[in-house]
């Protein structure tokens, strides 16, 4: 398939190694020219070496810095002639436990995976806008929608840049000019990141990395770590022409690790409220007021059942209901579609 981005421009954060240099990869193969940032310049200059090997036919750019602070990124935007597509990609603090947190370090959390990725995507969507074409991935985590205990930094920025993306996705002014903005929630891949965090939890129980990294791939369906190449490809699909309708989604790439049933819009993880209210099912336990004949659900302590069956059995509306039909059950009384359900259930 022909994803229609080639010539387009991808500044790719992060793109050094790992997820990010999967996503530059994929981008790449399909024509894209790209911009690539690390901190590292060596493994910086390594992977565009590959980029350009891969395709010679694209243009691959280079900028070594931290991607965010102010300075780290005013380079990197410098850098790209205009950025049809941005993949948002950065280290994942550190594992740990929050009693041993400051301040600090919640605020470079914060900066590395929320605000960073905010202060870009206002750099480029109104420009992307403008042309009629845009595409923003948030590269995130799995763990935005099933908490890792030991990753509360990332827990807590990752959902908090989740939840900025709900909303701004669905800004009219830019998903109606072609600007898409999703999230990709990576699961456990082979990455120096898994690694790390494996090491981090061998540590705390006593047992080799190895071992928790092999339990980890026993608890996914797949029964093996995700590649590099296979979640670029899933990213560079989301920067396609052919994914102008998918927005303000989590897409969860983790071997069907997750348990959940329904994978709904960003920032959500479960499934959206229906906006009317709607009565809700009788238990089954329900009991039944022996003068009014109206099943309702189990009084709560302290209520005055008799009062409570009075003021059914003289609801205005049930009366009138009870004249304008002759059904009768065999016993006399009202049939069972004479029933208000309304009453307990408003």
């Amino acid at each position: 398939m022909d994803l229609g981005i080639a010539g387009k421009w991808a500044l790719v954060c992060a793109a050094s190694k790992g997820l990010g240099k999967g996503c530059a990869q994929a981008l790449v193969a399909e024509g894209a020219n790209v911009v690539i940032t690390a901190r590292g310049e060596e493994a910086l200059q390594a992977t565009a070496s590959e980029l350009r090997a891969l395709n010679p036919a694209v243009e691959v750019r280079t900028v070594a810095g931290d991607i965010a602070t102010p300075e780290g990124r005013a380079a990197a935007l410098a850098a790209c002639p205009q950025v049809d597509i941005l993949v948002n990609n950065a280290g994942g603090p550190p594992p740990g436990d929050f009693r041993d947190w400051d301040r600090d370090a919640w605020i470079k959390a914060l900066d590395a995976n929320m605000l960073t990725p905010i202060e870009l995507i206002k750099a480029v969507v109104d420009g992307m806008a403008e042309r009629g074409f845009g595409r923003v991935v948030n590269i995130t985590s799995g763990a935005v929608k099933a908490p890792i205990d030991i990753l509360g930094l990332s827990n807590g920025a990752r959902s908090g840049l989740t939840g900025f993306v709900a909303g701004l996705a669905r800004q009219k002014r830019l998903a109606s000019a072609n600007v898409t903005i999703n999230n990709l929630l990576p699961g456990v891949f082979d990455t120096d990141r898994v690694r790390s965090t494996s090491a981090a939890t061998a540590a705390k129980t006593g047992k080799t990395t190895q071992e928790v990294i092999d339990a980890r791939r026993q608890a996914i369906p797949a029964q093996r770590l995700g590649t590099s190449a296979e979640f670029g490809a899933t990213c560079a699909f989301l920067c396609s022409t052919q994914a102008g309708y998918i927005t303000g989604q989590n897409v969860l790439s983790d071997g069907g690790a997750y348990p959940g049933t329904f994978l709904t819009s960003a920032g959500s993880g479960c499934a959206q409220p229906s906006p009317r209210p709607r009565t809700t099912p009788l238990p089954r336990q329900a009991r039944v007021c022996p003068r009014a004949r109206v099943r309702a659900p189990p009084w709560p302590r302290g209520v005055d059942n008799t009062a409570a069956a009075r003021l059914v059995r003289e609801s205005p509306s049930l009366r009138a209901r009870r004249r304008a039909s002759p059904a009768r059950s065999p016993q006399g009384h009202p049939a069972p579609s004479l029933v208000p359900s309304r009453v307990f259930h408003a």
